[in-house]
């Protein structure tokens, strides 16, 4: 018996470490995908904001061509 407390206790160790570094390494994860979502959004608004300079006069345009094909 008293040779299987420290393979006992190196168990119990592994299994701790082994379960901790599993939480770790998840929450790495989802720090990275985190990150990934950030930058994805930010890459959208960044595209959204460069194109509302000219969405205003496209939409004129549009409406003038509509309103040119409805009246005839």
């Amino acid at each position: 018996m008293e040779n299987m407390a420290p393979a006992f206790i190196a168990f119990k160790v592994a299994v701790l470490v082994g379960f901790c570094s599993h939480f770790v390494a998840e929450d790495y994860r989802r720090f990275r995908d985190g990150q990934a979502i950030a930058a994805v959004l930010a890459g959208e608004l960044g595209s959204i904001m460069m194109s509302l300079p000219g969405l205003r006069p496209s939409l004129v345009e549009m409406k003038v061509m509509l309103d040119r094909v409805s009246c005839r």
